[in-house]
């Protein structure tokens, strides 16, 4: 998974540099979400991909036939190199950095936020604020319920994760406590 990984992070970056120069990096994005997105939902028609039975011309026809005139040029060419070497698996991973990538030349980072209970605007636009004093950049909230937290939240944005809940303190003073 690591090698995965880190392939992942070497095609995106090569990617977003040439959809950088050719100014389609969007519409690129928005390519590759539609093609998670459809792995999601039949992951099937994928593993023909993936077969080493099947070779690269065939390969590279199945893929024009299903995308062609709906996809960027360049998707289609990053589709037909990763089916000819069976690594159409880390599309997910590629779309993943790619996003990273656009967001950080963008200046805006992503903050994955649960909370036990539902965030009131003001309390939004607070940690919103926060955040951003913190990373320096514009913060994009994805805020989730999570009943596990009891009360309070956790969030994770880029490499940092804050957790500060009622389920936490509490095993944490059964912790001292046990001494």
């Amino acid at each position: 998974m690591k090698n995965a990984r880190r392939l992942a992070q070497q095609y995106a970056k090569r990617l977003f540099a040439v959809s950088q120069h050719h100014g389609n990096t969007g519409k690129i994005q928005n390519d590759l979400s539609v093609i998670v997105r459809s792995r999601r939902l039949d992951d099937k028609p994928w593993e023909i991909l993936q077969n080493p039975l099947i070779g690269n011309k065939e390969k590279t026809d199945i893929i024009a036939s299903a995308f062609n005139g709906r996809l960027e040029p360049l998707t289609l060419e990053l589709l037909e190199w990763l089916a000819a070497r069976r690594q159409i698996s880390i599309i997910p991973q590629v779309a993943e950095q790619l996003d990273s990538l656009a967001d950080d030349a963008a200046g805006i980072a992503r903050a994955n936020v649960r909370s036990a209970f539902p965030l009131t605007t003001q309390e939004q636009q607070q940690l919103e604020r926060s955040l951003s004093r913190f990373t320096g950049k514009r913060v994009l909230l994805d805020i989730r319920e999570d009943d596990s937290l009891m009360a309070g939240l956790a969030v994770r944005v880029g490499d940092y994760y804050f957790e500060h809940n009622l389920r936490h303190e509490a095993q944490r003073l059964r912790g001292l406590l046990s001494y």
